[in-house]
């Protein structure tokens, strides 16, 4: 078991990759099942995808718990992270977070 979490944490620390999304769905899977995970994880988006219940620190203190959609706001995440990031619902109604660029048209050089 301890080997499956440490194979689950090295996947998830990195990049999403097709291997990211079959740990995300088994994690999904396990919770649906009525099996309790828990994830640590530096990425808004996986607990945003779980619709987790999350605990979001900063600096070694607790900010606040609860679900994910209720906690990770783009105020409490500019203030974890310390740069302006918004949360955005897409086509099929997920969240994600991305961050809060001062244009909209921002140049690429």
């Amino acid at each position: 078991m301890i080997f499956r979490t440490l194979v689950a944490f090295a996947l998830l620390a990195a990049p999403a990759t097709a291997r990211t999304v079959a740990v995300l769905d088994r994690i999904a899977s396990l919770t649906g099942s009525g099996r309790g995970v828990i994830l640590s994880t530096h990425d808004p988006d996986q607990a945003l995808a779980l619709q987790a219940r999350v605990l979001a620190m900063s600096a070694g203190r607790m900010l606040a718990e609860g679900p994910a959609v209720e906690v990770l706001t783009p105020a409490r995440l500019s203030e974890i992270y310390g740069v302006p990031l918004t949360v955005e619902r897409t086509a099929d109604g997920r969240r994600v977070c991305l961050p809060a660029l001062q244009s909209s048209a921002a140049a690429i050089t």
